[in-house]
């Protein structure tokens, strides 16, 4: 990493949740405190940073969580420095989840542990801090927001959330696979979904989950490229059947698509083409 570069912005999807992308190499944080959480991934070199009168080094794969209001700094741990995706959430963002978890609304949660080690967890702040530098499907921003902050919550806070009700909600999974395959075309949101369903988004993601083996947003995207076939195979154009299928545009159903199908909506086109030119056998 010879230059140091930055980039800042926030994110109108999840209310204005401010985001960082940072590369340093000779930058230093002064001691300071935010209003919200820090959390973070770094993703190359190492950071050092003190919290709490402790010194902690964070390297590829590991989370830094920040209480609001807790002093800290920052510099390099390591030659060479450090490359990070940060995200600072205020307390009322996971006091919502919380409570949807079952712990107070009134009583955000706290992490105790300024380092957290979790594969899996990385894996999603990082998938979705990628999501957030451009434009993207509404539920699928509050799909994977949901997921990866419950897990934060339900993993790693100080006083973890109680165990939800197994019970099975067939009748309310079932309604609300019934909403979103009638509602492809426009942008559904996650909560919009949990009213559907009577249940709270977290729960509704963790009983929908146990029953389909997909998330909402992911049973969504199935349901869309279903329907964008079927319209590509009645011959419409590939720009209209990404607006009719619920697609934010073009590239995002052919990225889409591909993912399921293994070609492209043009490649399926142009074989249905040849296929329909193609003379038959001879009588």
């Amino acid at each position: 990493m010879k230059e140091e570069r930055t980039r800042f912005w926030s994110s109108p999807q999840l209310d204005g949740l401010e985001l960082l992308w940072g590369q340093f190499r000779k930058h230093r944080y002064r001691p300071h405190v935010h209003e919200g959480y820090v959390l973070g991934v770094v993703t190359e070199g190492v950071e050092k940073y003190r919290c709490r009168r402790e010194d902690h080094y964070v390297g590829p794969g590991d989370i830094i969580i920040i209480n609001p209001d807790s002093l800290h700094d920052g510099e390099a741990g390591a030659e060479g420095g450090w490359r990070y995706r940060v995200m600072y959430p205020r307390e009322p963002a996971l006091g919502r989840i919380g409570a949807q978890l079952g712990l107070r609304e009134s009583e955000p949660p706290r992490f105790s542990m300024n380092v957290i080690r979790d594969p899996a967890l990385a894996r999603g702040l990082v998938s979705l801090h990628r999501l957030l530098e451009g434009p993207a499907c509404r539920f699928q921003v509050q799909d994977l927001w949901t997921r990866t902050i419950e897990r934060l919550v339900r993993l790693h806070a100080d006083r973890p959330p109680p165990e939800p009700d197994r019970k099975m909600e067939r009748g309310a999974v079932a309604r609300v696979r019934d909403y979103l395959a009638g509602n492809l075309a426009r942008g559904v949101t996650l909560d919009e979904a949990a009213a559907v369903a009577g249940l709270s988004p977290c729960y509704l993601q963790r009983v929908f989950k146990q029953q389909t083996g997909l998330s909402p947003h992911a049973f969504l995207t199935c349901m869309r490229v279903r329907r964008a076939k079927r319209l590509l195979s009645l011959g419409q154009p590939i720009a209209e059947v990404a607006a009719a299928a619920g697609f934010v545009d073009q590239a995002h159903l052919t990225k889409r698509f591909k993912t399921v199908f293994g070609f492209t909506p043009g490649q399926y086109r142009r074989a249905l083409s040849q296929d329909r030119t193609r003379p038959g056998p001879n009588r």
